[in-house]
């Protein structure tokens, strides 16, 4: 059942801010295949700020958001008094309190990739800054233990992939999980003082790394349901992983034996619950067309797992969203607000077949099976660049989900959602704690309206080396009042709301939670 009828012609549209106007500057992206963008707000204020890493020689990009709820979108560069106008590579990033001291610290990936001659031996190729009371970031890369030069990287074509962020042994404070196309994945475990420690190969986790297979991005959640964090991998030129995690902290591939195998050119990943029967779907972003081995296209796994089993099957074709051409970043979005999830993705190379390919939204129409209409030329969502990284979040707080794009060469677009009908209303939740890790990754939000339950989940990182924030947003169709909010905390534990006004965004605190790390 759907709280509305989903969207049509006229009544969602995307619009992209103009960078003069809003305050967006001119964006490089690093040389190779793709640049990403993490998406939080680091200040604090009630408003989602954006980080962009850049091409070496091109200072990284802070926006801060200006906006005023009601008013014109608007951004301040402000990279510069804040520490972070770096030039060296930027490829990928991710917003968290490594330190517990419940300010966003920022940790930016690069690579060499290409750029071995020029790539300094020395430099770290990752890096954190901390940030300072004052609001300003120092860089703590070395004494954090996060220091990985080109000596890590196997090869000059070693290219950076995802950086994720996850609780994955439930102290309270986030790990971190990095990917690296034809390079392997390292999981760095956070001690609670911001000091990480690589236990990549004495958890199982460091793979694929044969020669010629590439794992891009990685999405962590207990997608067995455990109360352990596991992983998802999409894997270019091999089989895409999924990570379950033992209750010794080992991993184990059982990609196989659940359906999400495929040994194709997985790229990004969306995850959420696309039918809201309360489990978690993937869609993994690949390429369309036809090959030597057979034809490929991108995959949507709808998850029919029953009790400690887990089961997906492939309903992309099914479903029409098969198609996403040479894609990259996607994401999970209600870009309608009628309670159902929809799909954006976007896509490009440089190859003639795929170099005009157009970005996709894809509206859920609330069946089942479940299936979905292509509203790509009608929502404004269609442009024809080679698109990487991709977000939604609600920049201008109106409830309704914006849209944020990098594209290779240029621009990092900003897209305005300007949803027209006034029946269409929303929740925002904000799961925090009071203690020293104030946001709770892997936290569920589960609300009840009428007989439609919905779930989203507390992360950092998705897409195709993209971070949203640490919201849950829920888009409610006609209906005023939502009947309850459940809050399921990592570890245990939940926080329950009854009658919640709709057209609000609502931040959740537990003590409970919050008492389990002091």
């Amino acid at each position: 059942m759907v709280l509305l009828t989903p969207a049509v012609a006229g009544e969602l549209s995307y619009v992209e801010l103009a960078p003069a106007a809003s305050g967006i500057v001119p964006y490089q992206m690093a040389p190779g295949m793709g640049g990403g963008l993490a998406a939080a707000d680091y200040d604090d204020d009630g408003d989602v700020d954006i980080f962009v890493p850049t091409a070496e020689g091109t200072p990284h990009q802070l926006y801060k958001n200006l906006t005023v709820e009601g008013g014109t979108t608007l951004f301040a560069e402000v990279a510069s008094e804040a520490g972070l106008a770096i030039s060296s590579r930027g490829r990928s990033a991710v917003w968290l309190d490594a330190d517990g001291d419940r300010r966003l610290d920022l940790v930016v990936a690069g690579d060499c990739f290409q750029y071995a001659a020029e790539c300094d031996p020395d430099e770290s190729l990752l890096r954190l800054f901390r940030q300072t009371e004052t609001g300003t970031f120092v860089d703590v890369t070395a004494e954090a233990g996060l220091v990985e030069t080109r000596a890590d990287h196997p090869t000059s074509q070693s290219h950076r992939g995802s950086i994720t962020a996850g609780d994955f042994d439930n102290d309270g404070d986030p790990d971190l999980y990095t990917t690296l196309w034809l390079g392997g994945t390292r999981l760095f475990r956070n001690d609670g003082s911001g000091r990480f420690e690589d236990v990549s190969l004495a958890t199982g986790a460091a793979g694929p790394s044969a020669p010629g297979v590439g794992p891009w991005q990685a999405v962590i959640h207990d997608l067995s349901g455990d109360g352990l964090p596991d992983i998802f991998v999409a894997v270019d030129f091999g089989e895409d992983q999924l990570l379950i995690q033992q209750d010794n902290g080992s991993f184990l591939d059982v990609a196989a034996t659940a359906g999400v195998d495929r040994p194709w050119n997985g790229m990004g990943v969306a995850l959420g619950d696309v039918d809201n029967d309360l489990d978690f779907d993937l869609f993994v972003t690949n390429i369309t067309g036809e090959f030597p081995d057979g034809p490929r296209d991108s995959t949507f796994y709808l998850n029919n797992s029953m009790g400690g089993a887990m089961q997906f099957a492939d309903v992309g074709e099914s479903a029409g969203v098969e198609n996403v051409d040479w894609g990259w970043g996607v994401t999970f979005l209600d870009a309608d607000n009628d309670g159902m999830l929809d799909i954006a993705a976007t896509n490009g190379f440089g190859s003639a077949d795929y170099r005009d390919d157009p970005s996709r939204l894809f509206i859920n129409q609330g069946q089942a099976p479940v299936a979905f209409s292509d509203a790509s030329a009608a929502s404004g969502f269609n442009d024809t660049e080679w698109g990487s990284a991709l977000a939604s979040v609600d920049l201008d707080m109106d409830g309704d989900l914006d849209l944020l794009q990098t594209c290779q060469d240029g621009p990092f677009r900003v897209l305005i959602n300007q949803l027209s009908s006034p029946d269409r209303r929303y929740l925002g939740i904000r799961p925090r704690t009071l203690g020293r890790f104030s946001r709770p990754l892997g936290a569920e939000v589960v609300i009840q309206v009428e007989e439609v339950s919905m779930i989203r989940r507390i992360s950092a990182g998705t897409s195709f080396m993209t971070q949203e924030p640490a919201e849950a947003w829920f888009g409610l169709g006609a209906a005023e009042t939502v009947d309850s909010v459940t809050v399921k905390w990592p570890g245990g534990g939940q926080t329950v709301l009854q009658d919640v006004a709709a057209d609000q965004v609502l931040t959740v605190t537990d003590l409970l939670f919050n008492n389990a790390f002091e």
